[in-house]
Parts: C-alpha cells; sequence; structure tokens
C-alpha cells in the first residue's frame, strides 16, 4: 500500500491502474484512469499504518467477493492548496504474489465520467 500512495504522489497514473483489481480493471480502463487521475494534483504527505486484519469484501462496482487485507491508516495528503489528514480503511488483496488495490466508489467510471 505504502508503494501505491508513492506511486500517487509521484503521478505515476500508469503503475496505478495496472495495482488495480482486474475485476475493476474489467471497466476502468487505462486510458480513462490516466486522464482522469491527471486532472487533480494530489500529493501524499504522510502515511502511518494503524491497523491491518484479514476481511472479505466485495469489490466495488462488482458482485465479486474476496479475501483482502483491510489496512487502517492516517493519512496527510494536499490537494493544490487545501490539506486534509484523515483515518481511512483500504483494501489490498494479493494476486498472482502481487498486491492490487480497489477504488472505493467506481461508479462515475462506469458512466464514462471523472469522479
Amino acid at each position: 500500500m505504502k508503494r501505491q500512495f508513492d506511486q500517487v504522489d509521484k503521478g505515476q497514473w500508469g503503475r496505478q491502474w495496472e495495482e488495480l483489481h482486474p475485476a475493476q480493471q474489467a471497466f476502468v480502463s487505462k486510458d480513462a484512469f490516466i486522464r482522469c487521475s491527471q486532472k487533480g494534483s494530489l500529493s501524499i504527505e504522510s502515511l502511518s499504518i494503524i491497523e491491518a486484519f484479514e476481511e472479505r469484501v466485495t469489490i466495488p462496482g462488482t458482485t465479486v467477493q474476496a479475501d483482502s487485507v483491510a489496512i487502517t491508516a492516517q493519512v496527510k495528503a494536499r490537494m493544490g492548496e487545501a490539506k486534509d489528514d484523515f483515518k481511512s480503511t483500504f483494501h489490498e488483496f494479493e494476486i498472482g504474489g502481487q498486491w492490487r488495490w480497489t477504488i472505493s466508489d467506481p461508479e462515475p467510471y462506469k458512466t464514462g465520467r471523472c469522479p
């Protein structure tokens, strides 16, 4: 997860999409993901892991259920001049020896819009 947040911080959107869960890659095209992601100027200032635990979840935007490692983290981020400090739980999925992530609300991609 830290590597994935580092990719966000560096604007490595193609790499980010490559680590997206395949169930979401099926309807979130790489081109759309990169185009939408480039519209923001998100910068991760810090990431602290609070807790990690196993949890079975439904992949957002699908009916696919999968085992995940749920990671609760404290994140300090900046978008332009606006700063945000929040706690959230993210899910990582081990697939073929690689860790994959999910978009929490992929619905805009399904309708051809950017989130």
